[in-house]
């Protein structure tokens, strides 16, 4: 009866402390698959309780709350894992600096929130992810060459 009102507490504390943390992690030093999994994870079980919820507006509306804090995150989980790639090189910081327009470089003061804060274009968001895709597909070329 009362583990759904543990779960909403459990996944919604959880969710907001580890935000807290990627927001001011240096960009380089967190896992993205790992933040995409747990996000995917806190979304669809708040999701579900938002549903369970519906015969208590008081309690769908913070689950509801809960989500919409979620789904905004994931809107920023591309940029996440482009920025959060390990195989980012000095070229790549330069153009993605050169796409922004100020300079971008890895360093322990370089932090998600800060980037975000600098990247508020869309259009941006999506150039710096073409710079990353288009790395990846490098590197794939370079393997299957060297095979």
């Amino acid at each position: 009866m009362l583990l759904p009102y543990k779960k909403l507490y459990e996944n919604a504390s959880e969710f907001m402390t580890k935000h807290e943390m990627w927001m001011s992690s240096q960009v380089g030093s967190f896992d993205p698959e790992a933040i995409d999994t747990d996000v995917a994870t806190y979304f669809r079980t708040i999701y579900k309780l938002e549903k369970t919820f519906s015969d208590l507006p008081a309690v769908k509306q913070l689950s509801g709350t809960i989500r919409l804090k979620i789904e905004a995150f994931r809107e920023h989980m591309p940029i996440v894992q482009t920025l959060g790639n390990p195989g980012m090189k000095d070229r790549h910081w330069e153009r993605v600096s050169e796409i922004v327009g100020f300079p971008i470089k890895a360093g322990p003061d370089l932090t998600l929130a800060k980037i975000m804060e600098e990247l508020s274009s869309s259009e941006s968001k999506e150039e710096v992810q073409d710079v990353m895709t288009e790395e990846k597909e490098d590197t794939s070329w370079r393997m299957v060459v060297m095979n």
